[in-house]
């Protein structure tokens, strides 16, 4: 039985299903090494290629206004990134092409 599971997971990781119709996409979070910026990635799973980098941060105790704002424009981009990644996913293998991608 061993053998087997070793199989399933050889599959299930040499076909991964990077694009499943049921794929969640979660934020996930990277504190940077001084813990005055928070770092984001787009994961869809925790094997090797099922995380993204989006280069986007926000500060984790804004000092001014500026600081603010950028967390708050920085958080809806990333909302934004997201989505348009959901949709990328869902169109695969349909007539659909998003428009952001035409």
């Amino acid at each position: 039985m061993p053998l087997f599971r070793a199989f399933k997971l050889y599959l299930r990781r040499k076909f991964d299903e990077r694009f499943d119709e049921h794929m969640k996409i979660s934020i996930s979070t990277k504190t940077s090494r001084d813990k005055s910026k928070v770092w984001y990635y787009l994961e869809w799973g925790r094997i090797k290629g099922q995380r993204k980098a989006t280069s986007i941060f926000t500060f984790t105790k804004p000092k001014d206004v500026i600081q603010k704002n950028h967390n708050k424009e920085a958080l809806a981009i990333l909302e934004t990134k997201r989505s348009q990644m959901i949709l990328d996913s869902q169109s695969i293998n349909s007539v659909y092409i998003p428009q952001h991608k035409a």
